[in-house]
């Protein structure tokens, strides 16, 4: 194994007019495969950090009561590597949230909305017969 000093004298004798010897070569050669690999192992770091990234937003969508409505995403990839969130808000200017997420059934009638029937290209979003706080959807499905 090469010590330190011998790997940077490899190195800084060249570059100064001191001709370099096998040896000093073989640890140019070292390092420069060293340096490949060390690049190498950043770029998968790098993309494995990238994180998780939204994929697909539907934008804000009606979907009417006791209705389900399709999206299409078309995402494709490993469904069980999806995040959906699906929020709602009561008209165009109304204030986002997860309010009504779920469906609660109360006797006959049925609130809140919740997502089914998830695949690699479409879900479902149903909204429950008697819910009035939820009739703009927007369903965001985020990868990692």
């Amino acid at each position: 194994m090469k010590t330190f000093a011998t790997i940077m004298m490899g190195l800084l004798l060249p570059s100064i007019g001191v001709a370099a010897d096998a040896d000093a070569l073989s640890i140019r050669s070292e390092l420069d495969a060293l340096r490949a690999e060390v690049a190498e192992i950043r770029e998968t770091l790098g993309a494995e950090k990238a994180g998780p990234k939204i994929a697909y937003d539907s934008g804000w969508g009606f979907v009417g009561q006791g209705e389900t409505e399709w999206f299409e995403h078309g995402v494709g990839g490993e469904i069980d590597r999806y995040i959906v969130l699906c929020e709602s808000r009561p008209g165009p200017e109304g204030p986002i949230s997860s309010a009504g997420y779920g469906i609660d059934n109360n006797g006959d009638a049925q609130y809140g909305f919740d997502w089914h029937s998830l695949n690699d290209e479409r879900i479902a979003v149903y909204r429950g017969t008697s819910d009035f706080g939820a009739p703009r959807i927007r369903v965001r499905i985020i990868t990692y």
